[in-house]
């Protein structure tokens, strides 16, 4: 799922009580994202955004930004990643010639270092999705069933995605970028399950006798079967989100308020005809040699 750039908008203060909200605006539309911080970080924000404003001394967040600059790295651009139970997540991206590194972060701290570096903001289409809003140009208030009020099928799906599933995501998008692909497939999402080994979902294709070593090995193989899988597609791949409702149907059934690791993994091989199936196939891991697995970890867990 693709990235929005951002810019800064404005700092806002509640005449309620008081606190700080940070605005991000789209930059080519009018849909705005609202984010609640405290008023020190308002403030180190603000002051980079007045440039007329100089201070004698460095803040916190000057320092931090030497501090990356000195090591020979730059910050290449910040992204707010995640919203999860009403809080959000956000990542620096620094790199210099040799490596590169994602940092995880709260958003004012990303925000603040952002306008110092002069980068790119960034936020997640599923984020935007969640919590973005359509102000309106007069009132500068949210009209009533804008975009944002109306969360697709697949934003209702991430709700139920805890932190390390949001993660696991988060590196499957990573994968497609890694691939060249501009879409986010199941291919992607099964190459994450194992990059965020352990979990319950490489435990269990562990005690099925399935190299982890040998997974990306096998995706390789199915891509080259399947090819031209997602091509024309972006964002979602018709494949995920198949995927998505499926591991959904899973949790539920399952009686888990979240959609874990091991869920998505009974979904893609559930999901049959898609490029994460192929290879798990080819790995001889089927639906009911998962599904065993899986009543056997619910039985462990019930008195």
């Amino acid at each position: 799922m693709a990235d929005v750039e951002m810019t800064i908008d404005s700092i806002r203060m509640s005449e309620q009580n008081y606190q700080r909200v940070v605005i991000l605006k789209e930059k080519t539309s009018n849909r705005y994202l609202p984010i609640w911080i405290g008023p020190a970080e308002a403030d180190v924000i603000a002051l980079k955004l007045n440039r007329a404003i100089k201070m004698a001394r460095p803040a916190t967040h000057d320092f931090l930004y030497k501090i990356i600059k000195v090591t020979g790295f730059k910050v290449k651009l910040v992204k707010i990643s995640a919203l999860l139970n009403d809080t959000f997540y956000a990542k620096v991206f620094i790199a210099n010639a040799d490596k590169s590194y994602e940092v995880d972060c709260r958003p004012s701290d990303a925000l603040a270092v952002a306008v110092r570096a002069r980068v790119p903001v960034y936020v997640a289409q599923r984020v935007l999705n969640k919590a973005g809003i359509i102000l309106d140009p007069e009132t500068g208030k949210p009209i009533a069933g804008s975009e944002s009020s109306k969360a697709s099928e697949e934003d209702k799906i991430f709700r139920r995605f805890p932190r390390l599933t949001l993660q696991i995501f988060a590196l499957a998008e990573e994968e497609a970028k890694r691939m060249n692909h501009s879409y986010t497939g199941t291919e992607h999402l099964l190459l994450a399950l194992v990059r965020k080994a352990p979990n319950a979902a490489t435990d269990i294709l562990t005690n099925l006798g399935v190299s982890l070593a040998g997974i990306p090995r096998a995706v390789e193989s199915a891509i080259a079967y399947r090819r031209p899988a997602g091509a024309g597609e972006s964002g979602l791949s018709t494949g995920i989100k198949t995927v998505l409702k499926l591991s959904l149907d899973e949790a539920n059934r399952a009686g888990s308020r979240w959609i874990l690791p091991q869920h998505l993994l009974f979904a893609m091989v559930e999901g049959k005809d898609t490029t994460a199936a192929k290879a798990l196939k080819d790995l001889k891991v089927d639906v009911q040699r998962i599904q065993a697995e899986l009543d056997q970890m619910q039985s462990k867990r019930e008195p």
